[in-house]
């Protein structure tokens, strides 16, 4: 378990900035596999991210065939629409870039 802070990238890109990686100590990130991130938050977020080598457990918790229920809590910096509730319920929200929309989500405040 790692606690990202933020200005922290969870991609072993290099190029992306300071990388959660970079958090760890050598030893850890000689290993083979090396370790890698379960899920990711983006490089403003912070919060507890999971961190393994062992690649099964990692494809086991992350594989939509899997089913694993994940529960976010966020802090936002202005309020929220009224109806952001029936927004992600819907299963219509689209990303940009993607051309499939998100699924189905219960959100509360």
């Amino acid at each position: 378990m790692l606690n990202k802070p933020a200005g922290y990238s969870c991609s072993h890109e290099t190029g992306e900035g300071q990388l959660v990686y970079d958090l760890l100590p050598e030893q850890l990130m000689a290993r083979n596999p090396q370790p890698a991130t379960i899920g990711r938050l983006d490089r403003d977020a912070t919060g507890l991210i999971l961190i393994t080598d062992m690649t099964r457990l990692m494809h086991d918790l992350t594989s939509p065939r899997h089913h694993v229920d994940k529960t976010y809590k966020v802090t936002v910096d202005q309020p929220l629409p009224p109806d952001i509730d029936k927004v992600f319920s819907a299963g219509t929200l689209m990303l940009k870039g993607e051309t499939k929309p998100c699924l189905r989500q219960r959100f509360t405040v």
